[in-house]
């Protein structure tokens, strides 16, 4: 027998939440992996150490948020365009965060102007620029 999770009628908070446990779950699980790999360091290595691994768990927590975020984003998007029966703008949806993700991941390798050392952006060019775009 099939059960078909329906989020339009009927209550919705008990669905809602099984919906969410998996990312929940995975975003605890980050932040547990970054405080154990911080008692570990603790305990065996030095202060500069352990400041470059709590940077460095800081610094991931931050990406996976961001990532967390675009794609909670990208799914409502999706949702309403497969919603609305408009499957040929579902398309663009996952174009255009796929386009945003390599934006912002260039930007964030080149100290966040987004341009690369190995082309020539010029200064006025939008932000779309940096993705393909």
């Amino acid at each position: 027998m099939e059960r078909k999770q329906d989020f339009v009628t009927g209550p919705i908070l008990s669905k809602l939440i099984r919906f969410a446990l998996p990312i929940l779950g995975a975003l605890i699980l980050q932040a547990m992996y970054g405080a154990v790999d911080l008692m570990v360091v603790g305990q065996y290595a030095g202060p500069a150490d352990v400041s470059g691994v709590s940077t460095g768990s800081q610094l991931m927590m931050s990406i996976t948020g961001l990532i967390t975020g675009l794609a909670m984003g990208t799914t409502v998007l999706l949702g309403q365009r497969l919603g609305a029966g408009r499957r040929d703008e579902a398309g663009e949806v996952v174009g255009g965060a796929y386009k945003g993700i390599r934006c912002r991941t260039r930007c964030v390798r080149n100290g966040g102007d987004g341009r690369s050392r190995w082309t020539n952006y010029s200064e006025n060019e939008s932000v779309y620029s940096c993705a393909g775009g």
